[in-house]
């Protein structure tokens, strides 16, 4: 997506059933899209495997033994990661390929997730300042454009999903977002569209229709991002 360059420390790329051996296989908001296919008895192999795997890199303390600095250090990211008040995830599609951004923000912190179709999650920690450029990151094509239009209108519900599309100029990106909180109910999830015919956001109506905001990149990415009033930090 975009060139922004957001500065992070790399800590770690773990497969479905690393993390899952490093979480103790705690249920949490973070899919495990190969893992959860597996059957019972595949899943325990896939997670034995996984452990081995984890050791022989230094990353899981083998019996007997304390923990390297690189162990350490993932250990202080999945802490963060496990106490944080505060997740917003990202769920993007380009053509046949969709990508999830999970941004676990504890401040002045903010570890980031990313997570492919098969299972692959990357982890990095970026300072919290940066957490609307990592949805411009992550979100915006470098071909985006501000929407032509200025002021919102209704989409009923219904239409057809190609009939939307066209309607918001066949949009290179299509993302949907939501902040999830320790402390309150999850609002209601945003959906994105950006492309270099305009850049939208749309929110959900009781009548199960839709308003669509129109905007320029980085105002979608925002809205995609910005901490929710009353947030804590």
């Amino acid at each position: 997506m975009s060139d922004a360059g957001v500065p992070r420390v790399v800590v770690a790329h773990l497969t479905d059933e690393e993390l899952d051996v490093l979480t103790d296989g705690c249920d949490d908001v973070v899919s495990r899209p190969h893992l959860s296919v597996l059957e019972h008895e595949e899943r325990a192999a896939a997670r034995r495997a996984a452990a081995r795997s984890l050791t022989a890199r230094g990353l899981l303390p083998a019996e007997g033994s304390g923990p390297d600095g690189e162990a350490t250090s993932l250990g202080s990211v999945l802490s963060v990661r496990a106490g944080a008040p505060e997740v917003v995830v990202l769920h993007r599609r380009v053509g046949e390929t969709s990508l999830t951004r999970y941004l676990f923000v504890l401040d002045p912190v903010v570890v980031c997730e990313d997570l492919t179709e098969g299972g692959v999650h990357t982890l990095s920690v970026v300072e919290a300042k940066d957490r609307e450029a990592l949805g411009v990151e992550f979100l915006v094509p470098p071909d985006a454009a501000p929407a032509p239009e200025r002021t919102s209108w209704q989409v009923p519900g219904g239409t057809a999903a190609a009939d939307l599309l066209a309607t918001l100029g066949h949009p290179v990106v299509l993302a949907e977002s939501v902040q999830l909180h320790t402390d309150r109910p999850p609002p209601p999830a945003l959906l994105l569209a950006l492309g270099p015919s305009g850049c939208y956001v749309l929110e959900a109506r009781d009548d199960t229709g839709w308003t669509v905001q129109p905007g320029s990149p980085s105002q979608v990415a925002h809205r995609a991002t910005a901490r929710a009033p009353g947030a804590h930090g």
